[in-house]
């Protein structure tokens, strides 16, 4: 139940922003025909619905004590949090694909001499599932580390919040342009933003997928300490 609400939470929230209500994220308003402005709002909204996805993966096991038992299996440790982390990371995945949709309404509003650049939407997608993949393994790991779901998803939003924002706003308060895109590589949001314009470079690719795996890594030393105890 939480998987459907959640995919359904997203795209409703993403079509009334963008193509309903008032304000800076609605498309029809701002006049252009991409999708810009979904790729800045997407991550916002992610940063709510992943938690709500993640925050049960390992608490609940914990909790219940049936982590113990699932950690006897003939399963290989990596391995149970690789199947957790894609259990979140695939719900993720089905509340974006049906914003492909919205591809069809900017076909439908562009005038016949315009074109769309697929170049930029293909970026954006990109970098929109490494986000979210990145960010599934942070819930993932910031369940493994509590037992109650509210904590772990409280965790997951505040962590989350700071891993794509707070570098770039820590970067800015620093003197020279050398420190500070060595602090803000550190966060998401510019790596996002880069593929976000369509540019898409290896080093961007490997901080999302390298991050992803730090934190998978992590988890799996946690739930064996657990084992361990």
């Amino acid at each position: 139940a939480i998987g459907y609400l959640s995919i359904g939470v997203f795209l409703l929230l993403n079509s009334l922003f963008l193509w309903v209500l008032d304000g800076s994220f609605n498309i029809v308003d701002a006049g252009f025909a991409d999708l810009t402005l979904f790729f800045e709002l997407a991550p916002w909204l992610l940063l709510l619905v992943v938690p709500a996805l993640g925050m049960r993966s390992f608490s609940e096991e914990i909790k219940s004590g049936t982590v113990e038992l699932l950690l006897t299996k003939p399963v290989d440790v990596m391995d149970l949090v690789i199947g957790k982390f894609l259990g979140v990371f695939f719900v993720g995945f089905l509340a974006v694909v049906p914003t492909l949709g919205y591809l069809y309404l900017l076909e439908y509003l562009t005038p016949d001499s315009s074109n769309l650049d697929y170049g930029m939407l293909i970026g954006g997608y990109i970098g929109l599932l490494l986000y979210l993949g990145m960010l599934s393994a942070i819930c993932v790991f910031m369940s493994s580390i509590s037992k109650q779901q509210t904590i772990a998803f409280l965790l997951s939003v505040v962590f989350g919040f700071c891993q794509f924002y707070l570098w770039e706003q820590l970067a800015k308060l620093t003197p020279s342009f050398t420190s500070y895109e060595w602090i803000a590589s550190v966060g998401m949001i510019s790596h996002y933003s880069s593929l976000n314009r369509g540019v898409i470079l290896s080093g961007d690719v490997a901080y999302f997928i390298g991050g992803t795996f730090v934190f998978l890594i992590a988890t799996r030393y946690r739930l064996v300490q657990i084992q361990a105890q």
